[in-house]
């Protein structure tokens, strides 16, 4: 009778003991999930900060630090005879050739600072909700990772193009110093401009949809 009291006692303990670290281990998840979702909360304050920069074209304070435009008065005479492209003289061609250097990669070279940023941003994001998603799987559906990663590679693409288009502008510039160019060279590198240009602005709306969607959620 003594030992029948003593099993019922240890069941009753053992019964506790469980009760007890389930409770545990419930509140402990509980924490982590309300952790875990506060910091995908402020990653998406982050990609969306940085996604209204990269489709602007803009940049934030660190990015400015990195990557500095030349002076302002490099700057217009630049774009002047950039748009002029077709029609300079061989002094001015050999003008926008020194300015190209300071001035021609500027904007390209800013855009993927910021895509790079976005690009690590999203990583954290995705890591966070896939460990939401361990622990609590109905939660997948609450996040538009699949967005957000269509925005980042649809970025990106735009970022190497943007820098493509410098590439083919410093070349053209390159070919028409020459004084002789050879036409073929010269229009198989005006074609890709264009095809650049193109996919550059279907891009540019692609994106901007994007972001609508990612706002409206």
């Amino acid at each position: 009778m003594r030992n029948h009291h003593i099993v019922i006692t240890l069941g009753v303990g053992l019964a506790l003991c469980f009760a007890f670290a389930s409770l545990y281990i419930e509140q402990s998840q509980r924490t982590t999930v309300l952790t875990l979702e506060r910091a995908i909360a402020k990653q998406e304050q982050r990609l969306t900060t940085l996604a209204e920069l990269t489709a602007q074209n803009r940049a934030d304070a660190v990015a400015e630090v990195i990557i500095r435009d030349c002076s302002p008065d490099s700057r217009r005479q630049f774009e002047q005879l950039l748009n002029n492209l077709a029609n300079l003289t061989a002094t001015e061609l050999d003008d926008i050739s020194r300015l190209f250097d300071a001035c021609g990669g500027f904007f390209a070279e800013r855009k993927a600072v910021i895509v790079a940023r976005l690009e690590r941003e999203f990583e954290v994001y995705n890591e966070y909700v896939s460990l939401l998603t361990a622990l609590e799987p109905a939660a997948v559906s609450e996040y538009p990772v699949l967005t957000w990663q269509s925005l980042v590679d649809f970025e990106r693409e735009r970022g190497d193009l943007l820098s493509e288009q410098v590439d083919i502008q410093g070349e053209i510039i390159v070919i028409l110093q020459t004084g002789v160019p050879d036409p073929d060279v010269l229009e198989a590198k005006l074609v890709r401009a264009q095809q650049v240009s193109n996919r550059v602005a279907e891009l540019n709306t692609t994106i901007a949809d994007i972001r609508q969607s990612l706002y409206a959620i």
